[in-house]
């Protein structure tokens, strides 16, 4: 950790740097005096950030009241350049459009730290001012820092880039080009002398991921990545804009047909403590009904591959059930995963060692045969994982009650449950093999019994 210097030590290194020089006159002219290491590391730092790291340092009460007592009253308040000073640097005060008229009423010229402080308080509180009042601020901080003429390298970087720094366009800039160059979130801030914990830095994430969202239909798969990895995943952007913005990409065309960028977005919503899956977790999907809509539609085109890709294996699909069910996406209405203690734990062996996301899934008490339950309304679907087995078709006045649990998260269900015979035997559900036909039998089979027996249409 480096050593902070403070103004005494400084001081210190000058009155010794001092008597250095004055015994210069005895030595050689090519002499030069030895600079104290204090004050180098003060001279190589001073100025490259500003002096806030996290909450502002209080302002004394006597100060405030002062203040207050001026804000109820008429009369100019006697204030010294002290108490100005610390007032520029209390959100309170710094954000009061009143204050800035007695700072020009007085001809203030605010010193770094000072002005430091009002460029950290109106970012502090930039979504929280009104319009007229930041406009008027916005007026007086431009002219603060448009006539500073120190050293300072944040007041000189913001002297560089105004227009970033401050007005009501300030953000939507920065935001773009945090969008564009995809630079990590702090090291940008940093490289503007910007600090993190201010609203004004929370709306320029909100803008870049902004930027990314309303340009998603023709911009590359590297920006999707940095809004779901970098910008939606940041904490300090409002969680109501990551939800507003959510919806809008699940909604967007490019996501419904990109599997790629589909795959970015169910990955981040998936894994994200603020959402889930919403067959689970509703709570986060409150308010997006037509995402969470298209968001379920994905997941079950996830639980097909994942079931027909993962669980079985090839031999066991010769009836070309995953192509099949497919083509029957759009009239599905839910879909669920039951995996076998075997499959379980090789399921999310494979998914963690790709990096992806685990959807939402249940167990069914058997050592090696897991189930996938396909709900198209007017009948629940359950085909096995292996080849000897059948699908069983239960219609909605049965599935109502066989499948009341269909996403519990803690029900353990049975083959026995879920094979049930005597509701075949009785004509009250449909069982059909899988063995007993070859590819296009099976499917046309099928086919015929969706269509004619539950009501639904041919996939086209």
């Amino acid at each position: 950790m480096s050593e902070t210097i403070n103004l005494v030590d400084a001081f210190a290194a000058l009155q010794q740097l001092d008597k250095q020089v004055k015994r210069s006159a005895h030595q050689p002219l090519n002499w030069g005096p030895s600079f104290p290491s204090k004050l180098s590391r003060l001279v190589k730092s001073w100025g490259k950030i500003p002096p806030f790291k996290g909450p502002i340092a209080p302002v004394d009460e006597v100060i405030l009241q002062k203040w207050q007592r001026y804000r109820e009253s008429n009369d100019t308040p006697e204030l010294s350049s002290h108490e100005i000073g610390r007032l520029c640097q209390h959100p309170a005060s710094a954000t009061d459009p009143l204050f800035y008229r007695y700072l020009v009423s007085k001809h203030y010229s605010p010193p770094p730290y000072a002005l430091l402080g009002l460029v950290y308080t109106y970012h502090a509180r930039w979504c929280s001012l009104t319009a007229g009042n930041r406009r008027f601020i916005e007026e007086a901080l431009e002219a603060f820092l448009r006539t500073y003429r120190g050293f300072f390298k944040a007041l000189r970087r913001w002297q560089e880039c105004l227009d970033y720094i401050i007005g009501s366009e300030a953000p939507v800039r920065l935001g773009r080009k945090l969008a564009e160059e995809r630079s990590t979130p702090d090291l940008f801030a940093a490289d503007y002398a910007l600090h993190t914990n201010t609203e004004f830095w929370a709306e320029v994430l909100a803008q870049a991921a902004e930027y990314i969202v309303h340009r998603i239909e023709r911009v590359p798969i590297s920006q999707l990545e940095y809004l779901t990895r970098t910008l939606f995943d940041d904490s300090r952007i409002p969680k109501s804009r990551v939800k507003e913005l959510l919806a809008k990409a699940i909604l967007s065309g490019r996501c419904d047909a990109d599997e790629t960028a589909r795959s970015l977005i169910i990955s981040f919503a998936l894994g994200s403590r603020e959402f889930g899956d919403p067959r689970v977790h509703q709570a986060g999907w409150v308010g997006l009904e037509a995402a969470r809509e298209r968001f379920i539609s994905w997941l079950s085109r996830e639980d097909i591959k994942l079931f027909f890709d993962l669980v079985i294996d090839r031999s066991s699909d010769r009836q070309g059930r995953k192509t099949y069910w497919l083509t029957w996406l759009p009239q599905l209405k839910r879909t669920r995963v039951l995996l076998s203690r075997y499959d379980q734990a090789r399921v999310r062996s494979r998914l963690r060692s790709r990096n992806e996301q685990i959807p939402s899934y249940g167990l069914i008490e058997s050592p090696d045969t897991s189930a996938f339950l396909l709900d198209f309304g007017s009948v629940v679907i359950v085909e096995f994982s292996k080849s000897s087995n059948a699908s069983y078709l239960y219609p909605r006045a049965i599935a109502n009650d066989l499948f009341r649990d269909f996403y519990q998260q803690n029900r353990r269900w049975t083959v026995q449950e879920l094979k049930r015979r005597d509701l075949v035997e009785q004509q009250a559900a449909r069982r059909l093999e899988h063995r007993r036909y070859r590819h296009n039998q099976w499917q046309d089979e099928m086919t015929s019994l969706l269509s004619r027996h539950y009501r639904l249409s041919r996939p086209e």
